[in-house]
């Protein structure tokens, strides 16, 4: 544990390091100021109470604060899918629709293309990420446009990511509201986060080569994961406000 405060240049080499699913923050404070050294974001003292506000907000996103109970014949294809595909290096996809389950034929690393039976109003799906992801955009799209009433996805780092959609309206992309306003989140992000990368790149040019190009990959190392706690944060303080409801589980 190396969580506490050193004068600057006694601290251990190990507080630079970052850890699997890192949350700490590690800073300079100097002239009534504090630098993350990660961001290279200073700000006064005075606005610490408001970053660690923020930093608790991220750390809590994984609570859940809606629970959603599935009908037998749906938990049992999610369940057995999961078992089957929840650590899979290709994506695979089922569908549940009148109590008849369809599975997918194709599968690649990062695309699966879902069974036609995923295009009728009530059917539920589930398909898998290789990668620690929650649903994309077009997963919410293809749920409000078709008006499937469940879908989940599994990562293969052991979590799952439901959703309940209230509606049997099928709608036009355009009309899809609760997609719309999520996937303009996601835009959002995506701008800040590639401004911040491209800031503290250019911040790094005072620096010897070797020693830029370690700092770098740590800044982009400390990043990994945000823009998907952050879609995941979205959903949970969002979808109620659209009528629908999103769990994020642990399953192992």
């Amino acid at each position: 544990n190396l969580e506490g405060k050193y004068p600057y240049g006694t601290e251990p080499r190990d507080v630079y390091r970052r850890h699997e699913r890192c949350r700490c923050e590690t800073e300079l404070s100097r002239n009534g100021k504090r630098e993350n050294v990660w961001s290279k974001i200073t700000y006064k003292d005075t606005h610490r109470a408001e970053i660690l506000e923020r930093i608790n907000n991220i750390a809590n996103a994984d609570k859940n604060t809606n629970t959603i109970e599935l009908p037998s014949d749906v938990k049992n294809t999610f369940l057995s899918f999961e078992q089957r595909y929840g650590k899979s290096k290709t994506e695979h996809g089922a569908v549940i629709y009148n109590g008849t389950q369809f599975d997918s034929n194709t599968k690649s690393r990062n695309h699966v293309t879902m069974p036609s039976a995923a295009k009728n109003s009530g059917a539920s799906t589930i398909h898998n990420h290789p990668i620690s992801s929650p649903p994309s955009h077009l997963d919410v799209l293809n749920q409000e446009m078709y008006a499937n009433t469940y879908s989940r996805v599994v990562d293969m780092d052991g979590n799952r990511y439901t959703l309940y959609n209230p509606s049997f309206k099928q709608k036009k992309r355009e009309e899809c509201e609760f997609f719309l306003a999520y996937a303009e989140h996601i835009e959002n992000e995506e701008k800040r986060l590639d401004e911040e990368r491209i800031a503290f790149r250019n911040s790094l040019t005072d620096y010897p080569k070797e020693e830029r190009a370690q700092r770098y990959s740590d800044f982009i190392n400390s990043r990994d994961g945000e823009l998907y706690n952050s879609m995941n944060k979205w959903l949970q303080d969002n979808a109620d406000k659209f009528g629908w409801k999103y769990q994020k589980e642990r399953i192992r």
